[in-house]
């Protein structure tokens, strides 16, 4: 009897830690830097994310330095296959004119970077940017297409859901996974090309916005382009709707 009450209470003492090991997701990086690159950790919580440093010196034990940022403080977080890319508000040097200081990690071979967009995406707005498709998100309908580019496009699938617009191509770091929040505006002139213009940071792209334009190699229906443009309204005025409550909080 008392043998199960012990099996009992470690059960329920392992449910209650599941919670919050989810709290905190952490990864491996090396920070790219011009002189000599350093490892690091990367650590997503509930609030924010820090990157731990350790730079190992000939005859020393390590210098170890943590930075921390809250969410607020990201000015935009891209997460893509081999690395993550953190942009702050925070000027790199007032030599450089207001350029913002940036983070470039690299993630170890192997490493997933899956499970952290399903972490962030619930926690943080349309600064946080996915050049990864993701697999789960539900599918409506879904398209064969180019995405055009600067030098070269690449090929793949573009897939519309009630929660999100993915592009797939087995070109690293060019599929996207896109939230309706994530989107600016669609457009289509003709029933084989898409535009899609969205939040990410892109300096050569009209208001700093970057744009994505995609050749169909299926003519997109009326009724899907419907769907598309129906639930984008509708999330453009839910984020409306809640800035507004927020900024009218007492």
């Amino acid at each position: 009897m008392a043998h199960r009450s012990q099996k009992a209470i470690g059960l329920i003492i392992a449910l209650l830690a599941l919670p919050l090991a989810a709290q905190e997701l952490t990864y491996v990086v090396r920070h790219e830097r011009l002189l000599q690159d350093q490892q690091a950790e990367l650590t997503f919580t509930e609030t924010g994310l820090s990157l731990r440093k350790l730079d190992k010196k000939p005859g020393k034990a390590g210098d170890v330095r943590t930075s921390a940022w809250p969410y607020a403080d990201i000015r935009q977080l891209v997460l893509s296959p081999g690395k993550v890319i953190v942009l702050l508000y925070r000027d790199r040097s007032p030599w450089l004119l207001g350029v913002d200081k940036e983070y470039e990690l690299k993630l170890e071979p192997g490493a997933d970077i899956v499970p952290a967009y399903g972490f962030l995406k619930s926690r943080l707005d349309r600064r946080l940017i996915a050049a990864i498709a993701d697999s789960e998100a539900a599918v409506t309908w879904e398209l064969p297409v180019k995405r055009l580019g600067l030098i070269r496009g690449v090929e793949g699938i573009l897939r519309f859901g009630p929660d999100a617009l993915v592009f797939e191509t087995k070109a690293k770091g060019r599929s996207r996974t896109w939230r309706m929040e994530d989107i600016s505006g669609v457009s289509s002139s003709d029933p084989y090309e898409l535009t899609v213009t969205t939040h990410e940071r892109a300096i050569v792209h009209y208001g700093s916005r970057k744009v994505f334009h995609f050749q169909l190699k299926q003519a997109i229906g009326p009724k899907h382009l419907d769907l598309l443009w129906k639930r984008l309204n509708e999330a453009n005025e839910l984020t409306y709707l809640k800035a507004f409550q927020e900024t009218n909080e007492p």
